[in-house]
């Protein structure tokens, strides 16, 4: 067993300004394939670690629990309609700091899978995204935006255009047709509608061009 300790000072501002000096003891293990990593006010904690890309991601990781920086995700998902109904969802083993990589693996897991729903949730369990067969919602603040197939959008315009009540409910929604995104903002009842080269842009519009940091991201 080979013990390495380090000494590390971050004076760099990141995001938020650090306040005070911190020192990380950094303890690996080459049979177990574990680092242990510690500060001088904490009991420590242990992670799998086998190259220098796990190395640095578990030391961001601890640093960011450790420093309470920033915000945290994790991702819940149902099999099925019935597990989904007897509330009983499975919780994604792994935590993301940033929102955009939160939403690509829930993407990925949902489609992958063909589970019934998927949700992201931030640390105080506040759904921030949630992905079923008929929409993604994100959920921004008391704004809820959706994305939807195209046949919804066309669906939304010949109902306000004929008067009909909607079947969709909701007034803020976008689809993703050929290369381009196209936004409907009802809000008002005049049924706005835009098209945007990104997804990003769709919904910085619908948003009145307000995302919140940690949901302005680009697929």
């Amino acid at each position: 067993m080979s013990n390495y300790d380090f000494e590390i000072g971050i004076n760099k501002e990141l995001d938020e300004s650090l306040n005070s000096s911190f020192y990380l003891q950094l303890n690996y293990d080459n049979e177990t394939k574990e680092i242990y990593i510690g500060t001088e006010s904490s009991s420590g904690i242990k992670y799998n670690c086998a190259t220098i890309r796990e190395l640095i991601n578990s030391i961001k990781e601890y640093c960011y629990n450790y420093l309470d920086y920033g915000e945290e995700y994790r991702i819940e998902y149902w099999e099925t309609d019935w597990h989904r109904d007897a509330g009983e969802g499975i919780v994604y083993d792994k935590i993301f700091w940033d929102f955009d990589q939160a939403i690509n693996k829930a993407r990925e897991l949902y489609y992958d899978n063909d589970y019934s729903s998927i949700e992201i949730l931030n640390k105080n369990g506040k759904s921030l995204f949630c992905c079923d067969n008929l929409s993604e919602d994100f959920y921004f603040d008391n704004n809820k935006i959706s994305l939807v197939d195209e046949r919804v959008i066309k669906e939304y315009i010949d109902n306000w255009c004929n008067n009909t009540e909607q079947s969709f409910n909701g007034y803020r929604l976008y689809c993703k047709a050929n290369d381009k995104f196209v936004a409907i903002d009802n809000s008002t009842g005049d049924c706005f509608l835009e098209e945007f080269k990104s997804e990003r842009e769709a919904q910085k519009w619908l948003l009145g061009n307000e995302l919140t940091k940690e949901s302005d991201y680009e697929i």
